[in-house]
């Protein structure tokens, strides 16, 4: 019997048998688009091919967390069957669902002092994020504490890594992550920045290309320098374009990479990449 429940975003992009299977908790941000809200469950509230289309046609989207409630709820539940909690969050420098979490953490160990709650920061993204909660439902799963699971949570996340390209520099500047000055020029001589996550969480740019194929040639190659024996799955992401995820994941099988899984990225974070972005994520080393 596991000692402690599991808890995390949607921002992972698993799909629902996954959450089935393993027992862990899902806690679906939300998406505003075109002044109607919905909720990112699974492709369910909107589909894929809608989604995309909207971007492609410019449409403005919002996206909000996941419900403090829920998180609250769950916890609770626990804690009253004697059971801890961990949550397992997106970003703290993309989404306020950590700050939130660790609110919910600290008010309900307040009322049960004999309970525990631990919320983890994986300065990740989708399955980057999705790499730490399998790991944790392993560790749950072998009877691990939920702090001896948190903890290594903290060393591993700096073993996963994010290569990404983006094909709309307008959209980053829609975003507030590029002047409209870059954004202009870039689109006009055909730019293409190369981003990654750094070790804090934070999307950054580490190199700009000219070309499409120059840039996903840069986000493989980033890729396979890091990849090793043991290293397992690596992921590929798209938005709206599967093609060229296709295309990212042939090079890779072709530089020695053993198992790949490609798929949509889900709409919180498609909302802040934009159509037509493709990407790398994947746990390194041994």
């Amino acid at each position: 019997m596991s000692n402690f429940i599991i808890m995390t975003d949607s921002t992972t992009d698993f799909e629902k048998s996954f959450y089935d299977e393993t027992g862990v908790f899902h806690h679906p941000h939300g998406f505003v688009l075109e002044g109607k809200e919905y909720r990112d469950i699974f492709w369910t509230t909107m589909s894929k091919e809608d989604y995309c289309a909207a971007l492609k046609n410019g449409a403005a989207v919002t996206t909000s967390m996941p419900e403090m409630a829920l998180m609250e709820e769950r916890a609770e539940a626990a804690f009253r069957e004697g059971k801890d909690a961990m949550y397992i969050s997106f970003s703290a420098q993309l989404s306020g669902t950590f700050n939130v979490a660790s609110m919910v953490a600290a008010d309900l160990m307040e009322k049960y002092p004999g309970r525990k709650m631990r919320v983890v920061d994986t300065r990740c993204a989708s399955q980057g994020q999705g790499i730490l909660v399998q790991m944790a439902v392993k560790m749950r799963d072998e009877g691990k504490s939920v702090d001896e699971t948190a903890d290594f949570l903290e060393v591993e996340r700096e073993n996963i890594y994010h290569f990404f390209t983006v094909d709309d520099l307008m959209h980053l500047k829609r975003g507030g992550r590029l002047s409209a000055t870059s954004a202009v020029m870039g689109t006009l001589i055909g730019i293409k920045p190369v981003l990654h996550m750094s070790k804090e969480g934070k999307l950054e740019a580490i190199g700009k290309v000219r070309g499409r194929n120059n840039a996903i040639n840069e986000i493989v190659k980033m890729a396979l320098e890091k990849y090793g024996e043991g290293s397992g799955v690596v992921h590929i992401l798209h938005v709206g374009c599967e093609d060229a995820g296709k295309q990212v994941e042939q090079k890779l099988l072709d530089g020695g990479v053993k198992e790949t899984h490609l798929y949509q990225l889900g709409p919180a974070i498609s909302a802040h990449l934009g159509i037509g972005s493709v990407g790398v994520l994947m746990r390194a080393g041994k």
